[in-house]
Formats: structure tokens, C-alpha cells, sequence
């Protein structure tokens, strides 16, 4: 960082975009870590802005003393009567000072008339200049409020979806086993079906449904779900008889053959 004696005396308030350093943040540049750094924070709390030096540690509003005027209101005073009379005196000075011009325009009263007005006008700026850190701290609390109110409208939200996803997933499995699971799920306000979870879920679903034939009483097959959440499959006797080491890979002809290796992994 440049010294302040080495700074120039005169800076533009629309200085030219530093084309010299745009072009070495390029994407290849930045991701290749070849970009310049970015600079070290300044050890000194001297700083110039436009030309204009500041210092870290002075205040963010300093007092009209500083600045070579004089404050014509109380230091601890009711900000609200004070712009009030402010304004007032304003608007009186204003009708002086035309009364003035319309009497003797090249009076000594005119220029005297001005600098006092100019007083008023810089005292009033001052004065509403006070409630900048108020209104910051209430537009942050006002940006806070909003972020709060968002992330509890987007937590509503997931719990909606989430309560619709499990209650599609109840109706999907009752479809399935409608004996065992008809009292786990709550009732639902949405009519769901296959179609609903989407092309490849509702072929899935459909084909398991055939295979189980759940719709024939006949030939259905027991499922029991235990606490544990282990799978146990009750086959018919026909199946049970010849489950023998050798013929454990065969699966009943009312089982998909890749939901009974699924189930066999499972026990």
C-alpha cells in the first residue's frame, strides 16, 4: 500500500476500471492459483478514500466541531423538537432573506442571511446523520426478522412434503400387503396410486403386485413384520417340504425371483 505523501493530490470520482488486473482473473487463472492475491490487510489505520485520508479509529459520525462548524442545538436533546425548530427556522430565515433581496438586493444583510441559513441547513443534516447507526441496526434486525421468517416457511414446507412422501409410501405398501400394514399407516387425505410415484416405481410396483398376487387370497404370500424390522417369509408347503440345501435358490412360482433372493439375503 502506497504511502499517503506518495498519493496523488487529485483523484476522479469515476476512476477507470483497472483493465490491467481484470484480465489476470480469468477462470483458467483463478483455477490454477496463478491470479494475483488479494492484498494484505494495511498494518496502518491511515487510509485514503478519493484522495480523502481517514483513520480507522475516529468515529464513524464525527461532531460539527471537527469539521469547523458550529452546533447551534443541545448535545442531549430531544432530536425530534430539535429538527422541528430547525425547520422552522429555516422557513423564517428563507422569508428574511427574501424580504431583503425585494428591499436591497446589495445589502450586507444578504451574504449574512445566507451564511446563517447555510448553519441551519448543515445543523439539520447533522442532526438526521445521528440516526444512521439506529436505522442500520433496524434495517438488520428487519433483515434478520425476514431471513427467520424464510427459513421457517421453507422448514413448513419440508414438513408438508415430507408428511405427503410418507403417507404415499403408507398407501403404496398397503397396496402391496393391505392385511398387514392397514393399521400402521394414518389415514391419508390424498388418493395416491402407482402413477403418482412415477413411471419406473409404478412398473416396479405393479409387477411385484402381479407376482405376489395379492389380489387372490389363494395363493398370497404371508409376510410378517417384526419390531426389528426383519423380513420373514412364510412359503407354502409345497415350498417348505422341499427346502433342502439344494433347492434353497428356488423361489415359490408366486415370488419374483429377484424379490425371493432380496428376501433370502434379508433372513
Amino acid at each position: 500500500m502506497n504511502k499517503l505523501s506518495d498519493a496523488p493530490s487529485s483523484v476522479s470520482l469515476f476512476p477507470i476500471p483497472p483493465w490491467e488486473l481484470i484480465d489476470k482473473y480469468t477462470d483458467s487463472a483463478v483455477a490454477q492459483g496463478t491470479a494475483p492475491q488479494p492484498p494484505q490487510i494495511p498494518v496502518s489505520t491511515v487510509y485514503q478514500t478519493f484522495g480523502v485520508p481517514f483513520n480507522t479509529d475516529d468515529p464513524i459520525l464525527k461532531p460539527l466541531g471537527s469539521f469547523g462548524f458550529r452546533r447551534i442545538y443541545q448535545q442531549n436533546c430531544s432530536r425530534k423538537s430539535e429538527l422541528k425548530k430547525l425547520n422552522f427556522s429555516i422557513l423564517a430565515n428563507y422569508l428574511d432573506l427574501l424580504d431583503i433581496l425585494t428591499r436591497d438586493p446589495s445589502s450586507d444583510k444578504r451574504k449574512e442571511k445566507l451564511d446563517h441559513i447555510g448553519q441551519l441547513f448543515i445543523n439539520m443534516h447533522h442532526l438526521l446523520n445521528e440516526y444512521r447507526p439506529h436505522q442500520a441496526r433496524d434495517l438488520l434486525r428487519e433483515m434478520l426478522i425476514y431471513q427467520v421468517k424464510i427459513a421457517s416457511d421453507t422448514v413448513h414446507l419440508c414438513e408438508q412434503y415430507l408428511a405427503r412422501t410418507n403417507e404415499t409410501l403408507c398407501t403404496a405398501s398397503q397396496s402391496i400387503f393391505p392385511d398387514f400394514l392397514a393399521n400402521s399407516c394414518p389415514s391419508s387425505p390424498y388418493s395416491v396410486s402407482f402413477e403418482d410415484l412415477g413411471p419406473e416405481l409404478d412398473e416396479l410396483l405393479s409387477g411385484i403386485q402381479r407376482n405376489m398376487k395379492i389380489d387372490d387370497p389363494l395363493t398370497r404370500t404371508n409376510v410378517k413384520i417384526e419390531d426389528t424390522c426383519d423380513l420373514k417369509m412364510d412359503v407354502p408347503e409345497s415350498v417348505s417340504s422341499s427346502n433342502s440345501p439344494a433347492n434353497q435358490s428356488d423361489s415359490p412360482p408366486t415370488i419374483d425371483p429377484i424379490l425371493w433372493s432380496f428376501l433370502q439375503k434379508s433372513l
